[in-house]
Formats: structure tokens, C-alpha cells, sequence
């Protein structure tokens, strides 16, 4: 067993990947095993989250967590449809102009590759994404103190969000895939509600965040992972990594 490293981008491709699968997991239960590592005063409680996300955005978050926490409990599930990442590779290959190879995993955190970010043009309305690889956004390099800082204020947020008079028209929207708050028809809404609507969700956003900031912190850092399971998912040895083993060899 080798422990490689993979990068951010290609733990949230495993996430998606996952989607497809069944879990054996009510609502209630994934919000409970999604808020355990909380303290209500501090965190995210159930009620939280169980007002922001939708059940498709839940199973993310909870395969994340269990991804971290425990990679080898998802090995017999995945065993049984080893070819979910590549399939998951080729339905993204429908979303963007330029091809998405299989994902790499690196012997060393020092591989350039590691953290170059993924960028891409979506076919859906040709705009150009940018994914950061090295953490999650903004959050990576916080402490603990000022993540929870951090918490408190996009709480106060959403909170104040709610308590407007356009609450209810954001509500509408809170479980809302994004592929349809891309396309909301903005001639249908005042610019304070679709101003709102983008708000809330970039909030979504840094929820989602904060928690994966947490769960890597505590339970995987470094993303390291079992080359032996990567491969049987379809991830490559990094080519940059094997050039530098040859040139340390060669030396």
C-alpha cells in the first residue's frame, strides 16, 4: 500500500462521482453525521444546514466527510461499480469545450501539478470556469478561530437575508441546483430579489466551504490516499512526479 496524494478538485470529482450511488440514509441521518463534528454555538447546526441544502447536496457533503474520515469504508461500495469516476469524467466531457482527463494522483505535495488550478470553458453558456486545487477557496489558509469567526458572519447573514421583506422569493430559490440559478430569467425579478438570490447562494457556497475546510483539517490535511484504491478508480500516476523519480534516480 502506498499513501499518494490527490488534489482538491479530484477529491470533489470522487464526491460527484458519487452521487450516483444509493445511500442507505435518511435526511435526518445525514444531517446528523454531517453536524456531529460541530458545536451548535460555534457551528452549523442540523436546522442550519437542513435550511440551505438540498438531499443531492447533502449526499456530497456526507461523502466528503467519509471520504476524509474513513477513505477504505467506501471501498466495498465502490468496488461494486469501479467504473464510476470514468463515467462521471464522461458526462463532465459534455460540459466543456476542452476535454477532462482521468485525475492524477502525485507522490509529493511539492508537485507543481498539485496546485494548478482547473480551468475550462462551459458549453452550457461559454463561460470560463476556474476551480482552485489547492484548497477550498479562501478558507484553506484560516485558523480555527477565524473559520469560526467566519461562521458566525455568514450566519448573520443568511440570517438577515430571511428577516427581509423578499424573504419568501429567496426561499423559492434555496434548494435550487445552480445550473438554475445561472439561467434564472432576471426579467421575471426585481433586481433586489435576483441580487438576493446570488447572494444567498454564494453564502451556500462558503457554507459548503467552511465545512469540507473542517473536515480536511480534522481528519485528512494533507489528502492522502491509498494509490492502490485510486487506481482501481481509474486515477493515473502523475507524469511530472515519474520524470522527477527518474531524475532522482538518475542522480
Amino acid at each position: 500500500m502506498n499513501q499518494v496524494h490527490i488534489t482538491q478538485a479530484s477529491l470533489r470529482l470522487i464526491v460527484k462521482s458519487l452521487q450516483r450511488l444509493k445511500v442507505q440514509k435518511s435526511r435526518d441521518d445525514l444531517l446528523s453525521d454531517i453536524t456531529s463534528d460541530f458545536d451548535n454555538d460555534n457551528g452549523f447546526s442540523s436546522d442550519d444546514i437542513n435550511e440551505l441544502f438540498n438531499n443531492y447536496e447533502l449526499k456530497d457533503m456526507y461523502h466528503m466527510k467519509m471520504l476524509l474520515k474513513n477513505f477504505k469504508s467506501l471501498v466495498k461500495v465502490i468496488k461494486s461499480d469501479k467504473k464510476i469516476v470514468q463515467e462521471y469524467i464522461k458526462s463532465e466531457n459534455r460540459k466543456y469545450r476542452k476535454e477532462v482527463q482521468a485525475p492524477a494522483f502525485h507522490n509529493s505535495e511539492k508537485c507543481e501539478w498539485i496546485h494548478k488550478p482547473f480551468t475550462n470553458i462551459r458549453v452550457e453558456d461559454e463561460t470560463k470556469v476556474i476551480y482552485n486545487n489547492s484548497g477550498t477557496s479562501a478558507f484553506e489558509n484560516m485558523t480555527m478561530t477565524e473559520i469560526l469567526g467566519k461562521t458566525q458572519e455568514i450566519k448573520g447573514q443568511l440570517k438577515m437575508l430571511f428577516n427581509t421583506e423578499i424573504a419568501s422569493k429567496i426561499k423559492d430559490f434555496r434548494y435550487a441546483p445552480q445550473y438554475k440559478i445561472r439561467n434564472i430569467d432576471k426579467s421575471k425579478y426585481t433586481k433586489e430579489v435576483y441580487d438576493s438570490v446570488i447572494e444567498f447562494h454564494q453564502a451556500k457556497r462558503d457554507v459548503q466551504n467552511i465545512l469540507y475546510t473542517i473536515f480536511r483539517d480534522k481528519y485528512n490535511a494533507h489528502l492522502t490516499f491509498d494509490s492502490d484504491i485510486l487506481s482501481m478508480l481509474g486515477f493515473r500516476y502523475c507524469k511530472s512526479c515519474a520524470s522527477i523519480e527518474l531524475l532522482q534516480v538518475a542522480a
